[in-house]
């Protein structure tokens, strides 16, 4: 019997009571629960019906904008405008979209998707201005990598100046592009720059791209873009590996067939080899000793040590239960209010490193002696 869960709850209720007051044997209990399925909402299915309706919305919603004729005279005038006013008009409505990302992210930063979602439209505006800027200036030369250079340091900028990973990774992405479409126009748009061909500069662009991430880590300035600029380098590090392992180091279809397969088994060697480097360096990275495990769970929350305890003291909490008192606050208050008592959850072994440390006021929030 296929029961929503509400009503599957309320039924498995009235089972258990019954067969704690005794109105029916255990074995017949156990019958009736094993009958109840409880039945979902199918949300793959609302899915998919919300996108052909949104489907058929843009399709509806194009044909009547372009059955109207003042409308299509518009988008004419729009199309038709000057270059360089509309990487204006597009510039004016990036730098609107930044700002408004950046106030959304200030007054609610809970709600991720949405001020991302405003800063993803800044980037699109950001590319239309850049394109149009290019259109303005074109002289026919076909140097169009010096768009995606300038697009890669306009974002880098805003990344850096926004915080924003999601504009990072713009960057990131014009980077890779300016890097092959600068060493396909110096090579005349050959198969081969410097006797490599496009997958093998991209396998070389990848390694330096994981290598720089790597390299600074440790340096607190660029924490908040490490995670994101190690994903791009593995990303394209694996996926001109894949290629290299299949397609090898040639720039003709002719030359690659006539190719035999262990003419290409060192690329799959290599391609193996730094599989293995990854799953070794992700869990060297995760597998955490107990004791570091300890110190980082307690100190990964935190938030400004700007709350008042009881009025009078300010304290800096430094985890979501356990909490440390400021430095002018004695051993028998900490323990009158609680704050070293069993009741905050604090774990035992902390608890009593803390009490026989007596909380050394010169030591930071969070490093508290886990061995003593």
């Amino acid at each position: 019997m296929k029961l929503p869960r509400k009503q599957a709850a309320v039924v498995q209720e009235a089972i258990a009571r019954w067969k704690q007051d005794g109105v029916i044997p255990d074995a017949q209990a156990a019958t009736l629960a094993g009958t109840i399925e409880v039945q979902y909402f199918d949300w793959r299915k609302l899915a998919k019906y919300s996108f052909w309706v949104a489907l058929f919305s843009i399709i509806s919603s194009v044909s009547a904008a372009l059955s109207d004729r003042m409308l299509r005279d518009l988008l004419e005038v729009v199309f038709k405008a000057p270059p360089l006013l509309k990487c204006a008009v597009l510039a004016v409505l990036a730098a609107g979209l930044y700002r408004l990302g950046l106030r959304k992210r200030h007054q609610a930063p809970d709600r991720f998707y949405r001020n991302e979602a405003i800063l993803f439209l800044g980037v699109l505006a950001t590319a239309g201005a850049v394109s149009q800027l290019g259109a303005a200036f074109d002289t026919g030369s076909g140097h169009y990598s010096l768009l995606l250079l300038l697009s890669f340091l306009v974002y880098a900028v805003l990344g850096v100046a926004l915080e924003s990973n999601l504009i990072w990774v713009f960057a990131l992405a014009s980077l890779g592009g300016w890097m092959g479409t600068e060493t396909g126009y110096m090579s005349g748009w050959g198969a081969y720059y410097l006797g490599m061909n496009y997958p093998l500069r991209f396998v070389l662009f990848g390694a330096v791209l994981t290598g720089c991430a790597l390299a600074l880590e440790p340096h607190p300035a660029a924490a908040r873009f490490h995670r994101s600029t190690l994903v791009m380098g593995l990303l394209y590090l694996f996926m001109a590996l894949w290629i290299m392992s299949i397609f090898g180091n040639y720039g003709d279809m002719h030359a690659w067939e006539r190719a035999k397969q262990i003419e290409l088994f060192h690329w799959s060697i290599l391609f193996a080899a730094v599989a293995g480097w990854a799953i070794y360096y992700g869990l060297r990275t995760t597998t955490i000793s107990p004791k570091a495990s300890a110190s980082r769970s307690w100190a990964s929350t935190s938030i400004p040590a700007s709350s008042n305890y009881y009025g009078t003291t300010s304290i800096r909490p430094f985890s979501s239960r356990c909490w440390q008192p400021a430095s002018g606050t004695s051993a028998a208050k900490r323990k009158r209010s609680g704050i070293l008592g069993k009741r905050n959850g604090c774990p035992r072994g902390k608890l009593e490193a803390a009490r026989r440390a007596d909380l050394d006021r010169s030591a930071p929030c969070g490093h508290l002696p886990l061995n003593a």
